[in-house]
Protein backbone atom coordinates (compact mmCIF):
# COMPACT_ATOMS: atom_id res chain seq x y z
CA UNK A 1 0.00 0.00 0.00
CA UNK A 2 1.38 3.41 -0.95
CA UNK A 3 0.17 6.61 0.69
CA UNK A 4 1.12 10.21 -0.04
CA UNK A 5 1.70 12.32 3.07
CA UNK A 6 1.70 16.07 3.45
CA UNK A 7 -0.30 16.79 0.27
CA UNK A 8 -3.68 15.45 1.41
CA UNK A 9 -3.56 13.07 -1.56
CA UNK A 10 -4.03 9.38 -0.77
CA UNK A 11 -3.83 6.31 -2.96
CA UNK A 12 -4.77 2.92 -1.53
CA UNK A 13 -4.15 -0.41 -3.11
CA UNK A 14 -6.40 -2.08 -0.53
CA UNK A 15 -9.79 -0.88 0.67
CA UNK A 16 -9.08 -1.98 4.22
CA UNK A 17 -7.42 0.31 6.73
CA UNK A 18 -6.79 -0.53 10.37
CA UNK A 19 -9.73 -2.88 10.28
CA UNK A 20 -12.13 -0.27 8.85
CA UNK A 21 -13.18 -1.25 5.34
CA UNK A 22 -13.18 1.66 2.97
CA UNK A 23 -12.02 4.15 5.63
CA UNK A 24 -10.09 7.17 4.43
CA UNK A 25 -6.78 7.62 6.24
CA UNK A 26 -6.34 10.98 7.94
CA UNK A 27 -2.93 12.42 7.22
CA UNK A 28 -3.71 15.90 8.45
CA UNK A 29 -2.40 16.97 11.86
CA UNK A 30 -4.60 15.38 14.54
CA UNK A 31 -6.95 17.59 16.54
CA UNK A 32 -7.16 17.40 20.30
CA UNK A 33 -9.17 14.58 21.77
CA UNK A 34 -8.74 11.93 24.46
CA UNK A 35 -10.48 8.77 23.31
CA UNK A 36 -8.75 6.41 25.76
CA UNK A 37 -7.36 4.23 22.98
CA UNK A 38 -5.17 2.47 25.51
CA UNK A 39 -8.21 0.55 26.67
CA UNK A 40 -8.12 -1.63 23.56
CA UNK A 41 -7.78 -5.39 24.18
CA UNK A 42 -4.29 -6.32 25.30
CA UNK A 43 -2.36 -9.47 24.56
CA UNK A 44 -2.46 -12.13 27.28
CA UNK A 45 0.25 -14.35 25.86
CA UNK A 46 3.94 -13.92 26.47
CA UNK A 47 5.96 -15.69 23.80
CA UNK A 48 9.67 -15.92 24.40
CA UNK A 49 12.66 -16.18 22.13
CA UNK A 50 13.56 -19.70 21.05
CA UNK A 51 17.04 -19.71 22.59
CA UNK A 52 18.06 -19.14 26.18
CA UNK A 53 21.26 -17.78 27.68
CA UNK A 54 23.75 -20.30 29.03
CA UNK A 55 23.01 -19.15 32.58
CA UNK A 56 19.79 -17.45 33.65
CA UNK A 57 19.95 -15.00 36.55
CA UNK A 58 17.52 -17.13 38.54
CA UNK A 59 19.88 -20.12 38.23
CA UNK A 60 22.67 -18.30 40.05
CA UNK A 61 23.31 -18.03 43.75
CA UNK A 62 21.46 -14.99 45.09
CA UNK A 63 23.33 -11.72 44.68
CA UNK A 64 24.58 -10.25 47.94
CA UNK A 65 23.50 -6.68 47.35
CA UNK A 66 25.10 -4.06 49.59
CA UNK A 67 24.11 -0.42 49.30
CA UNK A 68 26.45 2.33 50.38
CA UNK A 69 25.92 4.31 53.55
CA UNK A 70 24.77 7.89 52.99
CA UNK A 71 27.72 10.13 52.21
CA UNK A 72 29.92 7.40 50.72
CA UNK A 73 29.14 8.46 47.16
CA UNK A 74 27.82 11.59 45.50
CA UNK A 75 26.07 9.12 43.17
CA UNK A 76 26.16 5.36 43.73
CA UNK A 77 27.83 3.13 41.10
CA UNK A 78 26.21 2.41 37.74
CA UNK A 79 27.48 0.29 34.87
CA UNK A 80 27.97 0.55 31.11
CA UNK A 81 29.62 -1.48 28.36
CA UNK A 82 33.30 -0.72 27.86
CA UNK A 83 33.83 0.29 24.20
CA UNK A 84 35.66 -2.28 22.07
CA UNK A 85 38.55 0.09 21.53
CA UNK A 86 39.27 -0.01 25.28
CA UNK A 87 39.02 -3.82 25.54
CA UNK A 88 40.08 -5.22 22.16
CA UNK A 89 41.01 -8.70 23.39
CA UNK A 90 37.61 -9.78 24.72
CA UNK A 91 35.26 -6.86 24.07
CA UNK A 92 33.36 -7.88 27.20
CA UNK A 93 34.65 -5.25 29.61
CA UNK A 94 32.46 -3.22 31.93
CA UNK A 95 32.77 0.47 32.80
CA UNK A 96 31.90 1.21 36.41
CA UNK A 97 30.87 4.82 36.94
CA UNK A 98 30.66 6.43 40.37
CA UNK A 99 30.82 9.92 41.81
CA UNK A 100 32.47 11.29 44.93
CA UNK A 101 31.76 14.58 46.67
CA UNK A 102 34.46 17.22 46.29
CA UNK A 103 37.30 17.87 43.89
CA UNK A 104 39.59 14.84 43.58
CA UNK A 105 38.94 13.75 47.17
CA UNK A 106 41.24 11.28 48.86
CA UNK A 107 39.60 7.87 48.74
CA UNK A 108 40.45 4.43 50.10
CA UNK A 109 37.94 2.73 47.81
CA UNK A 110 39.07 -0.13 45.57
CA UNK A 111 37.02 -2.23 43.15
CA UNK A 112 36.98 -6.03 42.86
CA UNK A 113 35.02 -8.56 40.83
CA UNK A 114 34.33 -12.29 40.62
CA UNK A 115 32.10 -14.71 38.65
CA UNK A 116 28.58 -14.34 39.99
CA UNK A 117 28.04 -16.07 43.30
CA UNK A 118 31.38 -17.83 43.69
CA UNK A 119 35.13 -17.71 43.23
CA UNK A 120 37.86 -15.44 44.49
CA UNK A 121 37.58 -11.70 44.24
CA UNK A 122 39.99 -10.13 41.75
CA UNK A 123 41.18 -6.53 41.68
CA UNK A 124 39.90 -4.31 38.90
CA UNK A 125 42.23 -4.14 35.93
CA UNK A 126 42.24 -1.36 33.41
CA UNK A 127 42.69 2.39 33.55
CA UNK A 128 40.65 4.76 35.65
CA UNK A 129 39.64 8.23 34.50
CA UNK A 130 38.30 11.18 36.44
CA UNK A 131 36.32 14.28 35.60
CA UNK A 132 35.92 17.15 38.04
CA UNK A 133 32.77 19.26 37.89
CA UNK A 134 31.71 22.05 40.20
CA UNK A 135 29.29 24.30 38.34
CA UNK A 136 26.85 26.64 40.01
CA UNK A 137 23.68 24.78 40.93
CA UNK A 138 25.25 21.60 42.30
CA UNK A 139 27.98 20.67 44.78
CA UNK A 140 31.41 20.07 43.31
CA UNK A 141 31.98 16.39 42.62
CA UNK A 142 34.37 14.03 40.91
CA UNK A 143 33.13 11.58 38.27
CA UNK A 144 35.21 8.41 38.17
CA UNK A 145 35.10 5.71 35.50
CA UNK A 146 36.89 2.44 36.27
CA UNK A 147 37.41 -0.12 33.54
CA UNK A 148 36.93 -3.80 34.30
CA UNK A 149 38.68 -5.88 31.63
CA UNK A 150 39.38 -9.56 31.12
CA UNK A 151 35.81 -10.55 31.94
CA UNK A 152 34.02 -13.54 30.38
CA UNK A 153 31.53 -12.69 27.62
CA UNK A 154 27.82 -12.87 28.33
CA UNK A 155 28.37 -13.76 31.97
CA UNK A 156 26.96 -12.46 35.23
CA UNK A 157 29.64 -11.00 37.48
CA UNK A 158 29.63 -9.60 40.98
CA UNK A 159 31.51 -6.37 41.66
CA UNK A 160 32.14 -4.57 44.91
CA UNK A 161 33.75 -1.50 46.44
CA UNK A 162 36.06 -2.16 49.36
CA UNK A 163 37.47 0.28 51.91
CA UNK A 164 40.11 -1.46 54.00
CA UNK A 165 38.47 -4.74 54.95
CA UNK A 166 34.92 -3.46 54.67
CA UNK A 167 32.70 -3.98 51.63
CA UNK A 168 30.81 -0.69 51.27
CA UNK A 169 28.90 -1.50 48.06
CA UNK A 170 28.19 -4.66 46.07
CA UNK A 171 26.03 -5.56 43.09
CA UNK A 172 25.82 -7.86 40.06
CA UNK A 173 25.62 -7.16 36.32
CA UNK A 174 26.03 -8.99 33.03
CA UNK A 175 28.89 -8.52 30.59
CA UNK A 176 28.42 -7.93 26.88
CA UNK A 177 26.87 -10.98 25.18
CA UNK A 178 28.98 -12.69 22.54
CA UNK A 179 27.75 -13.34 19.01
CA UNK A 180 25.27 -16.21 19.02
CA UNK A 181 24.18 -15.69 22.62
CA UNK A 182 20.59 -14.66 23.28
CA UNK A 183 19.99 -11.36 25.02
CA UNK A 184 17.26 -9.50 26.86
CA UNK A 185 16.95 -5.71 26.65
CA UNK A 186 14.71 -3.17 28.35
CA UNK A 187 14.01 0.02 26.38
CA UNK A 188 12.26 3.22 27.45
CA UNK A 189 12.65 6.98 27.57
CA UNK A 190 11.24 10.18 29.06
CA UNK A 191 11.84 8.82 32.51
CA UNK A 192 13.69 10.96 35.08
CA UNK A 193 10.73 13.17 35.96
CA UNK A 194 10.51 12.50 39.68
CA UNK A 195 6.97 11.15 39.36
CA UNK A 196 5.36 8.19 41.15
CA UNK A 197 5.08 6.53 37.72
CA UNK A 198 8.81 6.79 37.09
CA UNK A 199 9.38 4.92 40.34
CA UNK A 200 7.06 2.14 39.22
CA UNK A 201 8.84 1.88 35.86
CA UNK A 202 12.24 1.76 37.60
CA UNK A 203 11.01 -0.98 39.91
CA UNK A 204 9.43 -3.12 37.19
CA UNK A 205 12.35 -2.67 34.76
CA UNK A 206 14.86 -3.68 37.43
CA UNK A 207 12.90 -6.90 38.09
CA UNK A 208 13.39 -7.99 34.45
CA UNK A 209 17.11 -8.68 35.09
CA UNK A 210 17.91 -7.64 31.52
CA UNK A 211 21.33 -7.86 29.95
CA UNK A 212 21.21 -4.12 29.29
CA UNK A 213 18.90 -1.12 29.03
CA UNK A 214 18.57 1.41 26.20
CA UNK A 215 17.25 4.86 27.14
CA UNK A 216 15.58 6.67 24.25
CA UNK A 217 16.24 10.18 25.52
CA UNK A 218 14.88 12.77 27.96
CA UNK A 219 16.71 10.95 30.69
CA UNK A 220 16.10 13.78 33.19
CA UNK A 221 13.65 16.65 33.37
CA UNK A 222 13.53 19.31 32.54
CA UNK A 223 16.88 20.90 31.71
CA UNK A 224 19.34 18.01 31.68
CA UNK A 225 21.00 19.37 34.81
CA UNK A 226 23.29 17.61 37.28
CA UNK A 227 20.97 18.74 40.07
CA UNK A 228 18.08 17.00 38.30
CA UNK A 229 20.04 13.76 38.05
CA UNK A 230 20.63 14.13 41.79
CA UNK A 231 16.93 14.43 42.63
CA UNK A 232 14.98 12.78 39.78
CA UNK A 233 17.19 10.04 38.35
CA UNK A 234 19.88 8.50 40.54
CA UNK A 235 17.63 7.94 43.61
CA UNK A 236 14.87 6.42 41.45
CA UNK A 237 16.62 4.34 38.80
CA UNK A 238 19.52 3.39 41.09
CA UNK A 239 17.50 2.86 44.25
CA UNK A 240 18.80 0.49 46.90
CA UNK A 241 15.89 -1.92 46.45
CA UNK A 242 12.82 -2.47 44.28
CA UNK A 243 10.16 -0.40 45.99
CA UNK A 244 7.07 1.15 44.35
CA UNK A 245 7.48 4.27 46.46
CA UNK A 246 11.18 4.69 45.68
CA UNK A 247 12.19 2.99 42.40
CA UNK A 248 14.53 0.12 41.58
CA UNK A 249 18.25 -0.80 41.45
CA UNK A 250 18.33 -0.79 37.64
CA UNK A 251 21.48 1.20 36.90
CA UNK A 252 23.82 -0.71 39.22
CA UNK A 253 22.70 -4.10 37.87
CA UNK A 254 21.86 -3.39 34.23
CA UNK A 255 24.32 -1.93 31.73
CA UNK A 256 22.90 1.30 30.28
CA UNK A 257 23.08 2.57 26.67
CA UNK A 258 21.73 6.17 26.58
CA UNK A 259 20.48 8.32 23.71
CA UNK A 260 20.16 12.10 24.11
CA UNK A 261 16.81 13.89 24.04
CA UNK A 262 15.87 17.53 23.83
CA UNK A 263 15.59 17.80 27.63
CA UNK A 264 19.10 16.36 27.91
CA UNK A 265 21.10 18.54 25.54
CA UNK A 266 18.84 21.22 24.03
CA UNK A 267 16.62 22.66 26.76
CA UNK A 268 18.96 25.20 28.33
CA UNK A 269 22.18 27.17 27.95
CA UNK A 270 25.17 27.49 30.26
CA UNK A 271 24.40 31.10 31.09
CA UNK A 272 21.03 29.94 32.50
CA UNK A 273 22.14 26.72 34.21
CA UNK A 274 25.82 25.95 34.50
CA UNK A 275 25.08 22.38 35.56
CA UNK A 276 23.21 21.68 32.31
CA UNK A 277 24.32 19.23 29.62
CA UNK A 278 25.16 16.61 32.26
CA UNK A 279 24.64 13.91 29.62
CA UNK A 280 28.16 14.39 28.23
CA UNK A 281 29.79 14.09 31.67
CA UNK A 282 27.82 11.38 33.38
CA UNK A 283 27.77 8.71 30.69
CA UNK A 284 30.84 6.79 29.51
CA UNK A 285 30.21 6.87 25.78
CA UNK A 286 32.04 5.47 22.73
CA UNK A 287 34.06 8.05 20.82
CA UNK A 288 33.20 6.72 17.35
CA UNK A 289 30.59 9.39 16.64
CA UNK A 290 30.69 11.97 13.89
CA UNK A 291 33.56 14.42 14.36
CA UNK A 292 31.81 17.77 14.15
CA UNK A 293 33.87 20.56 12.57
CA UNK A 294 34.29 23.76 14.55
CA UNK A 295 31.27 25.99 14.28
CA UNK A 296 28.91 23.24 13.14
CA UNK A 297 25.32 24.13 13.96
CA UNK A 298 24.49 20.41 14.02
CA UNK A 299 26.62 20.01 17.15
CA UNK A 300 25.07 20.63 20.56
CA UNK A 301 24.97 24.37 21.24
CA UNK A 302 26.05 25.28 24.78
CA UNK A 303 25.33 29.00 24.85
CA UNK A 304 26.90 31.19 27.51
CA UNK A 305 30.16 33.10 27.28
CA UNK A 306 33.54 31.75 26.24
CA UNK A 307 34.70 31.19 29.81
CA UNK A 308 31.67 29.10 30.73
CA UNK A 309 32.03 27.04 27.59
CA UNK A 310 35.74 26.47 28.19
CA UNK A 311 35.10 25.29 31.75
CA UNK A 312 32.39 22.91 30.63
CA UNK A 313 34.41 21.50 27.74
CA UNK A 314 37.40 20.88 29.99
CA UNK A 315 35.19 18.84 32.30
CA UNK A 316 33.37 16.93 29.53
CA UNK A 317 36.54 16.06 27.63
CA UNK A 318 36.35 14.06 24.41
CA UNK A 319 32.67 13.22 24.86
CA UNK A 320 31.52 16.70 23.87
CA UNK A 321 30.01 17.12 21.35
CA UNK A 322 30.67 14.01 19.29
CA UNK A 323 29.16 11.46 21.70
CA UNK A 324 25.66 12.71 20.91
CA UNK A 325 25.97 10.17 18.06
CA UNK A 326 27.72 6.83 18.41
CA UNK A 327 27.35 3.13 17.79
CA UNK A 328 27.95 -0.02 19.77
CA UNK A 329 27.74 -3.70 18.86
CA UNK A 330 26.30 -6.01 21.51
CA UNK A 331 26.61 -9.61 20.40
CA UNK A 332 24.28 -10.11 17.43
CA UNK A 333 22.88 -6.56 17.63
CA UNK A 334 24.43 -3.40 16.25
CA UNK A 335 23.01 -0.26 17.84
CA UNK A 336 23.34 3.15 16.21
CA UNK A 337 22.48 6.01 18.56
CA UNK A 338 21.58 9.35 16.97
CA UNK A 339 20.94 12.92 18.06
CA UNK A 340 17.52 13.74 16.64
CA UNK A 341 17.27 17.32 17.90
CA UNK A 342 16.05 19.77 15.24
CA UNK A 343 19.37 21.61 14.93
CA UNK A 344 21.00 18.42 13.56
CA UNK A 345 20.94 18.48 9.77
CA UNK A 346 20.76 14.83 8.76
CA UNK A 347 20.75 15.71 5.07
CA UNK A 348 24.24 17.18 5.46
CA UNK A 349 26.46 15.11 3.16
CA UNK A 350 29.27 14.52 5.66
CA UNK A 351 27.02 13.70 8.58
CA UNK A 352 24.98 11.34 6.43
CA UNK A 353 28.21 9.74 5.17
CA UNK A 354 29.15 8.95 8.78
CA UNK A 355 25.80 7.23 9.31
CA UNK A 356 26.08 5.32 6.02
CA UNK A 357 29.59 4.17 6.92
CA UNK A 358 28.45 3.00 10.35
CA UNK A 359 25.55 0.98 8.95
CA UNK A 360 27.70 -0.41 6.14
CA UNK A 361 30.24 -1.63 8.67
CA UNK A 362 27.40 -3.36 10.54
CA UNK A 363 26.17 -5.25 7.47
CA UNK A 364 27.20 -8.62 8.91
CA UNK A 365 25.43 -8.08 12.22
CA UNK A 366 22.27 -10.21 12.29
CA UNK A 367 20.32 -7.31 13.79
CA UNK A 368 20.69 -3.59 13.12
CA UNK A 369 18.78 -1.28 15.45
CA UNK A 370 18.71 2.52 15.55
CA UNK A 371 17.64 4.53 18.59
CA UNK A 372 16.95 8.26 18.79
CA UNK A 373 14.57 10.52 20.64
CA UNK A 374 12.15 12.26 18.24
CA UNK A 375 9.82 9.79 16.47
CA UNK A 376 9.31 10.38 12.74
CA UNK A 377 5.93 8.61 12.83
CA UNK A 378 3.49 9.50 15.59
CA UNK A 379 -0.30 9.55 15.93
CA UNK A 380 -0.47 11.81 18.98
CA UNK A 381 -1.35 15.50 18.85
CA UNK A 382 1.78 16.29 20.83
CA UNK A 383 4.88 16.58 18.66
CA UNK A 384 2.97 15.46 15.56
CA UNK A 385 4.90 17.89 13.34
CA UNK A 386 8.32 16.77 14.65
CA UNK A 387 8.86 14.72 11.52
CA UNK A 388 12.36 15.77 10.46
CA UNK A 389 13.94 12.36 11.08
CA UNK A 390 11.77 10.96 8.26
CA UNK A 391 14.56 12.02 5.91
CA UNK A 392 16.54 8.96 7.09
CA UNK A 393 13.87 6.35 6.35
CA UNK A 394 15.29 5.37 2.97
CA UNK A 395 18.80 5.19 4.47
CA UNK A 396 17.57 2.79 7.14
CA UNK A 397 15.84 0.68 4.52
CA UNK A 398 18.88 0.65 2.24
CA UNK A 399 21.03 -0.75 5.04
CA UNK A 400 18.39 -3.25 6.20
CA UNK A 401 17.83 -1.79 9.62
CA UNK A 402 15.07 -3.84 11.22
CA UNK A 403 13.93 -1.69 14.17
CA UNK A 404 13.92 1.99 15.12
CA UNK A 405 13.29 2.90 18.78
CA UNK A 406 12.12 6.37 19.84
CA UNK A 407 10.84 8.35 22.83
CA UNK A 408 9.71 12.02 23.06
CA UNK A 409 6.00 11.18 22.78
CA UNK A 410 4.88 10.02 26.23
CA UNK A 411 3.04 6.83 25.36
CA UNK A 412 3.56 3.58 23.45
CA UNK A 413 3.15 3.33 19.68
CA UNK A 414 4.12 0.75 17.07
CA UNK A 415 3.97 1.27 13.33
CA UNK A 416 3.24 -1.15 10.56
CA UNK A 417 6.47 -2.11 8.79
CA UNK A 418 7.08 0.84 6.48
CA UNK A 419 9.37 2.70 4.13
CA UNK A 420 8.89 6.44 3.75
CA UNK A 421 9.99 8.23 0.58
CA UNK A 422 10.46 11.99 1.09
CA UNK A 423 9.30 14.18 -1.78
CA UNK A 424 10.29 17.52 -0.25
CA UNK A 425 12.70 19.05 2.24
CA UNK A 426 11.82 19.49 5.89
CA UNK A 427 9.22 22.27 6.12
CA UNK A 428 9.51 25.15 8.58
CA UNK A 429 7.01 23.47 10.89
CA UNK A 430 9.06 20.25 10.91
CA UNK A 431 6.80 18.21 8.64
CA UNK A 432 8.09 16.20 5.69
CA UNK A 433 5.95 15.43 2.62
CA UNK A 434 6.34 12.05 0.96
CA UNK A 435 4.85 8.65 0.30
CA UNK A 436 4.59 5.52 2.43
CA UNK A 437 5.01 1.88 1.53
CA UNK A 438 3.15 0.03 4.29
CA UNK A 439 3.33 -3.71 4.88
CA UNK A 440 -0.11 -4.60 6.24
CA UNK A 441 0.33 -8.30 5.55
CA UNK A 442 2.81 -8.62 8.41
CA UNK A 443 1.21 -10.45 11.33
CA UNK A 444 2.73 -9.25 14.62
CA UNK A 445 1.48 -12.32 16.51
CA UNK A 446 2.61 -15.02 14.08
CA UNK A 447 5.72 -13.10 13.20
CA UNK A 448 7.61 -13.17 9.94
CA UNK A 449 10.07 -10.97 8.11
CA UNK A 450 8.49 -7.53 7.63
CA UNK A 451 8.71 -5.62 4.38
CA UNK A 452 10.01 -2.37 5.80
CA UNK A 453 11.08 -1.13 9.21
CA UNK A 454 9.05 -1.06 12.42
CA UNK A 455 9.21 2.15 14.46
CA UNK A 456 8.43 1.91 18.16
CA UNK A 457 7.73 4.88 20.42
CA UNK A 458 8.51 3.86 24.01
CA UNK A 459 8.30 7.21 25.74
CA UNK A 460 6.05 6.34 28.67
CA UNK A 461 8.88 5.98 31.19
CA UNK A 462 7.54 8.35 33.83
CA UNK A 463 6.81 11.81 32.45
CA UNK A 464 3.18 12.89 32.05
CA UNK A 465 1.28 10.84 29.46
CA UNK A 466 0.22 12.20 26.07
CA UNK A 467 -3.38 11.05 25.57
CA UNK A 468 -4.65 13.26 22.74
CA UNK A 469 -5.09 11.98 19.18
CA UNK A 470 -7.23 13.08 16.26
CA UNK A 471 -10.92 13.80 16.70
CA UNK A 472 -11.47 12.65 13.13
CA UNK A 473 -11.92 9.11 11.87
CA UNK A 474 -9.74 7.14 11.75
CA UNK A 475 -8.18 8.42 14.96
CA UNK A 476 -4.77 6.92 14.20
CA UNK A 477 -2.50 7.76 11.31
CA UNK A 478 -2.40 5.01 8.65
CA UNK A 479 1.12 3.97 9.59
CA UNK A 480 0.18 3.27 13.22
CA UNK A 481 -0.63 -0.33 14.12
CA UNK A 482 -0.86 -0.03 17.91
CA UNK A 483 -1.14 2.82 20.43
CA UNK A 484 -1.48 2.65 24.22
CA UNK A 485 -1.77 6.07 25.82
CA UNK A 486 -3.49 5.56 29.16
CA UNK A 487 -0.69 4.00 31.24
CA UNK A 488 3.07 4.28 31.65
CA UNK A 489 5.12 1.42 30.22
CA UNK A 490 8.47 0.11 29.00
CA UNK A 491 9.69 -2.31 26.34
CA UNK A 492 11.29 -5.73 26.80
CA UNK A 493 13.03 -7.30 23.79
CA UNK A 494 14.17 -10.94 23.77
CA UNK A 495 16.66 -11.46 20.95
CA UNK A 496 18.18 -14.53 19.37
CA UNK A 497 20.09 -14.68 16.10
CA UNK A 498 16.91 -15.50 14.18
CA UNK A 499 14.06 -14.03 16.18
CA UNK A 500 13.05 -10.85 18.00
CA UNK A 501 10.18 -11.00 20.51
CA UNK A 502 9.04 -7.61 21.82
CA UNK A 503 6.66 -7.06 24.72
CA UNK A 504 5.36 -3.79 26.12
CA UNK A 505 4.95 -3.96 29.91
CA UNK A 506 2.98 -1.44 31.93
CA UNK A 507 3.89 0.15 35.25
CA UNK A 508 2.05 -2.65 37.07
CA UNK A 509 3.92 -5.43 35.28
CA UNK A 510 1.07 -6.30 32.90
CA UNK A 511 1.60 -6.96 29.21
CA UNK A 512 0.13 -4.41 26.78
CA UNK A 513 1.41 -5.59 23.40
CA UNK A 514 3.51 -8.33 21.83
CA UNK A 515 5.00 -8.69 18.39
CA UNK A 516 7.51 -11.03 16.76
CA UNK A 517 10.02 -10.33 14.00
CA UNK A 518 11.87 -13.06 12.14
CA UNK A 519 15.21 -12.10 10.66
CA UNK A 520 14.58 -14.33 7.66
CA UNK A 521 11.34 -15.48 6.06
CA UNK A 522 9.65 -18.33 7.93
CA UNK A 523 9.96 -21.61 6.00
Amino acid sequence: MRITAGLQVIALVSTSFLGCAGATPNLSPPQMQNPGLGNAPRSQTQPVADATPAVKPEDLAPSEEISAKPGTFFAQPYVQFLPFEDDPKSGSGILINYQLTGINPKSTLSIEWRPAGSGDWKPAKGPKSTKVWGPAGVDAHTIIQQQLTGLPAGAWVDYRFVSGKETVFQSRCKTRPAAGQSQKVVIFGDCGAGTPESKLIAMEASKIKADYAVLTGDIVYSKGRASEYKTNFWPVFNANAADPKVGGPLLRSTVTVPAPGNHDIRSTTLDKFQDGFAYFLYWGLPTNGYDFPNGSTSATQLGGDAALQATYKAAAGAAFPNAANYSITVGDVHWTILDANPNVEWTDAKLLAWLEADLTAAAKSPWRFVAFHHPPFNSSVEHFTNQWMRVLSETFHKHKVQMIWNGHVHNYQRTHPLVFHPTAKVAKDGTVAGTFDLDQKYDPVKGGKPSGEIYVVTGAGGAGLYKKVSDKEPKLQPFTSKLVNDIHSFTVADITREKLVVRQIDANGKELDTFIVQREEKK
